[in-house]
């Protein structure tokens, strides 16, 4: 009699961890799938981006080779670089704002530019569509 009460409750016992267990289980799956859900919507919008960028090469002189980088995984169309003050900087070809109908990615445009004496940054002004959005706007300062 006092065996079968002990292996009653030493199922009893099991079931219960089991249950427990299970319900910890799921609950982990069930946050690790939301996880990898946000993630792949969060990668799948990245893929859709351009990300539009420039960097100076800075010989020494007034003159500077200005670079415009599509740093994105997505194409980027209809760009248009321009400067709040074009008539402060002079680029020898072509003068701002310039369109381009594409940049590809990890691709770039270049300019060179004169400055003058005193000249320590350049704002630029950049539109865009990609693929995740049709208005793309950024504003960026480069130190020269």
């Amino acid at each position: 009699m006092i065996s079968t009460i002990i292996a009653f409750l030493a199922l009893l016992l099991s079931f219960i961890t089991y249950i427990v267990h299970d319900r910890k289980l799921k609950k982990q799956e069930s946050q690790l799938n939301d996880y990898q859900l946000r993630l792949m919507a969060q990668n799948e919008d990245e893929n859709k981006k351009a990300i539009i960028r420039a960097k100076v090469d800075k010989p020494a002189g007034g003159r500077k080779t200005l670079y415009i980088c599509n740093l994105g995984k997505a194409k980027a169309r209809n760009l248009t670089v321009g400067m709040p003050n074009p008539d402060d900087v002079y680029a020898s070809n072509p003068s701002f704002p310039q369109t381009f109908d594409e940049i590809l990615p990890n691709a770039h445009r270049e300019f060179t530019l004169l400055l003058a004496e005193g000249d320590d940054e350049l704002t630029l002004n950049y539109t865009w569509e990609d693929d995740y959005s049709k208005e793309n706007r950024e504003t960026q300062t480069i130190d020269m």
